[in-house]
């Protein structure tokens, strides 16, 4: 084992740094951090010089991945394919002759008034799978004892189980996706909001949208137009979902997911009790994503607000500067999801295969309502 002394260090540069007596200096670290190497550099004893150096301690990386389905996981069931959902059309109101009856006029009852009713399908569904490998004879003389073999083992099986967490994760975010790429391409200005636009076309003096985020006065009007747009959402109405339906949202119903950029400018420049008050305090609360598809090589502005895919309906949708997007529960939901292992064991090489799979649907229903907030 190498051993480092450190009094000439401490003396010489950081102790006088850290009482105050020497301004900061460079320090060479390089022989005090151990950052670990990818093989075992050997060693022997530091008495005798012969005894190889031993393992003292085996730490296994097995911590579980949380991951966020972004509030879209919805119902599982076990038989049939299809999602079927019934819709009822909107009424016409009749006129009320109670206070204007006349004399001779027929008021008969017998009318028949029948619903408009109809029905959307759903029968898509996406399966992957994770696969490994695992060996225990060949792997025992690694390890001190059956305990330590054993969380050896437990740590790929979290692998596993973190793998398919990143995998959901990015596909749920993938279906959030979609459906923005799916309103933006409506190109309907009341649920695509450009954000700098409506600011500038009130305010003096204009602003870009490499400033928007650090500009108070724009993120008071952003945070007071998506305030106004969840009001506006609880009234029935035909103009927030692509497909022209009359839909209202109660608030108990909306999921708000926001870029973390954009809430942190939120709560750094502004604070405001409309932001706060109104927005954060949701019934589902607002949800935070670090970026709409990844984040680029910087996690510069330009690739975490960006998006760009291939809607369902078969048209590129590519869009920078999305802040939020707040929609419908029933517009994107994730369902019919099962994962399951099945396992095979080569006796001749003694080898065990773990497949696992996971199926899931995922639903986008556009006669939902669905807002996207962006700055281009």
């Amino acid at each position: 084992m190498q051993v480092t002394q450190l009094a000439t260090i401490l003396n010489s540069s950081i102790n006088p740094e850290i009482y105050g007596a020497t301004a900061v200096v460079n320090e060479d670290l390089s022989n005090i951090v151990d950052v670990g190497s990818a093989v075992i550099t050997g060693g022997v004893d530091n008495f005798v010089k012969a005894l190889p150096d031993v393992l003292a301690k085996t730490v296994f990386q097995d911590k579980i991945y949380e991951a966020d389905t972004l509030g879209l996981l919805r119902e599982d069931w076990e038989y049939g394919a299809i999602l079927q959902k019934v819709y009822a059309d909107e009424l016409t109101t009749s006129t009320n002759d109670t206070w204007n009856l006349q004399n001779g006029q027929d008021y008969s009852p017998n009318v028949f008034y029948g619903p408009s009713v109809y029905s959307k399908y759903w029968n898509k569904k996406t399966t992957f799978e994770v696969d490994m490998s695992v060996t225990k004879k060949q792997v025992a003389e690694a390890f001190r004892g059956a305990s330590e073999m054993n969380a050896f083992i437990s740590m790929l099986y979290t692998t596993i189980d973190n793998q398919f967490g990143y995998d959901i994760e990015a596909l749920a975010q993938r279906l959030v996706n979609t459906l923005m790429a799916e309103v933006i391409n409506a190109a309907n200005p009341v649920n695509a909001v450009n954000l700098l636009t409506e600011y500038n076309a009130t305010h003096t003096p204009t602003i870009t949208a490499a400033d928007a985020l650090e500009n108070p006065g724009f993120l008071k009007f952003a945070a007071y137009r998506m305030s106004i747009t969840i009001d506006r959402l609880k009234k029935p109405d035909k103009i927030f979902n692509v497909d022209g339906k009359l839909r209202f949202t109660n608030k108990s119903d909306l999921n708000l997911i926001a870029l973390k950029d954009f809430v942190a400018s939120e709560n750094t420049y502004l604070q405001s009790e409309v932001w706060h008050n109104e927005l954060t305090k949701l019934p589902n609360g607002i949800r935070t994503v670090p970026y709409w598809q990844g984040p680029g090589t910087s996690y510069d502005f330009a690739s975490i607000s960006k998006i760009d895919v291939v809607a369902e309906t078969g048209v590129t949708v590519a869009q920078g500067g999305i802040l939020a997007v707040m929609f419908d529960k029933s517009a994107a939901m994730i369902a019919n999801s099962e994962r399951y292992t099945d396992t095979n064991y080569n006796a001749k090489a003694r080898f065990t295969n773990i497949f696992t799979r996971a199926d899931c649907s995922y639903f986008l229903d556009l006669s939902q309502n669905a807002v996207v907030f962006y700055i281009a």
